[in-house]
């Protein structure tokens, strides 16, 4: 299926899909969420958007963390992707890409 996309951290599966709209306007991209492996999907994320970042840490099977960043938005999920909080709102000037590094486990300040 073209725009369709996973990564497998885990058990936890993350999987997005993009539809093209008429016109000039971005697509609409929707984020889902498998807790058991990909037997269940629940969507955890729609917009309008033409940039989105789903990273998680490289320590997920243990800290489950898990960012979220789209054209204007940073979120995060400490749980896996059950629930999300804003982190930061409005941030699309200059910001064009979002990176966790591999050999550290834990984000403790973004700048």
């Amino acid at each position: 299926m073209a725009g369709l996309t996973g990564r497998r951290p885990g058990p936890v599966v993350f999987l997005g899909t993009s539809v093209a709209q008429r016109g000039s306007s971005p697509p609409i991209v929707t984020l889902y969420r498998s807790p058991d492996d990909g037997d269940t999907w629940e969507k955890f994320w729609e917009d309008s958007t033409s940039r989105v970042q789903l990273l998680y840490s490289p320590d997920f099977a243990n800290d489950t963390l898990v960012y979220l960043k789209s054209e204007s938005d940073l979120l995060r999920s400490r749980d896996g992707g059950k629930t999300w909080e804003t982190l930061a709102k409005g941030i699309d000037d200059g910001v064009n890409g979002f990176a966790i590094s591999p050999t550290y486990a834990r984000i403790t300040r973004l700048s």
